[in-house]
């Protein structure tokens, strides 16, 4: 079966790279870790099937999530590690323009060296505190939480948070006559 475990990379200082980028990227609009929420999933879901548009091969074991909002290229970098159990490593993410720079291939092979030369040490393990955040299993029956509190946006009939016409002028429907 392709399922693998995601697990998040933990830096020496206990920084947590893809939490911090999903962080910065709910400052700009909730719906952006609400995609990469998704993606996450069908990477758990998929493992190495996963591929364009959600995810591609880059180069030396690097692979991309890819996520598009608005005019904007996100990417969370990640690799496969096969150990106790297949499982998919997030690296970092970042925001590209054209291709992913170089250096953030290069930063992404370090990380998975670090983490294969001491998986313990560099796995994230949510506290207790941090569990309530990432999991509402008890509420809904199922684990539909996010990480650090990054909940996707209520889906409704019409689609993902739909949102109420703006008020003001009544669109135009037709020609007057």
């Amino acid at each position: 079966m392709p399922a693998v475990d995601v697990v998040f990379f933990k830096d020496e200082n206990g920084t947590v790279p893809v939490i911090e980028f999903l962080q910065e990227c709910s400052q700009r609009d909730i719906r952006i870790p609400a995609k990469f929420q998704v993606s996450i999933e069908r990477l758990e879901q998929l493992g190495w099937e996963l591929t364009r548009p959600e995810a591609d091969t880059l180069r030396d074991g690097i692979h991309e999530l890819r996520v598009k909002f608005g005019t904007v290229n996100y990417r969370i970098l990640y690799s496969f590690h096969r150990g106790a159990g297949a499982m998919a490593l997030l690296s970092h993410g970042l925001t590209k323009e054209k291709a992913v720079p170089p250096a953030d291939i290069d930063l992404a092979i370090r990380r998975k060296a670090m983490f294969e030369a001491d998986p313990t040490k560099h796995t994230f393990v949510p506290d207790d505190d941090e569990t309530d955040d990432v999991d509402d299993t008890e509420e809904t029956g199922e684990g539909a939480g996010g990480v650090d509190g990054l909940q996707a946006p209520p889906v409704t009939e019409a689609g993902p948070a739909a949102e109420a016409p703006p008020q003001g002028r009544a669109r135009k429907r037709g020609k007057k006559k």
